[in-house]
């Protein structure tokens, strides 16, 4: 039997459309015996103005816009990485296929970084696909520096409690002055 992991990795800070697109995906694509994990980046400063929330916060804002869509049965379908390559690495020599999901704004990035792995599919979500565009985690953050709501709002997960989306915009805009 083929082992394969399906991962996608990110910040998701905050969760948005396009995470959900690209999760969604994930989840379409995978195999009864495929092994998943969403991997959320532990090197995001507390401090930083585009980084606010923890590991233990992302996740809770993921399984909530998640629940009715995947059952994460335990933490280590959502899990914590420091380094990407690291990751690929201990994944390619686990798995027999590591099938990796991204956006359309990190595809050259991931191509790259697996380019010495023989093991490695990288899956495009995106614009690229004819997508919508206003989805990302980039458009939401640089629609906060143009001080756009109304762009904002439209990247923000339907998943989301209620509460959050204005919590996140005037967070940011706070926060970004």
């Amino acid at each position: 039997m083929t082992r394969v992991l399906r991962a996608t990795f990110g910040r998701f800070q905050p969760f948005t459309k396009g995470h959900e697109t690209i999760v969604r995906k994930m989840i379409c694509d995978r195999q009864e015996d495929d092994d998943f994990h969403v991997c959320l980046s532990s090197s995001c400063s507390k401090d930083n103005i585009f980084n606010p929330f923890s590991v233990d916060d992302r996740k809770m804002l993921i399984k909530s816009v998640m629940h009715y869509t995947l059952d994460f049965k335990d933490d280590y379908d959502v899990i914590e990485y420091t380094n990407m390559y690291d990751f690929l690495k201990y994944s390619c020599s686990q798995y027999d296929k590591l099938i990796v999901y991204c956006g359309s704004d990190r595809a050259k990035e991931y191509v790259r970084k697996s380019k010495e792995f023989t093991n490695i599919e990288i899956v495009v979500c995106g614009k690229e696909r004819g997508e919508d565009n206003h989805v990302s985690g980039t458009v939401a953050r640089n629609s906060i520096t143009n001080r756009d709501k109304d762009t904002f709002m439209s990247c923000m997960s339907e998943g989301l409690p209620s509460h959050f989306y204005s919590f996140f915009y005037y967070y940011f805009m706070i926060d970004n002055k």
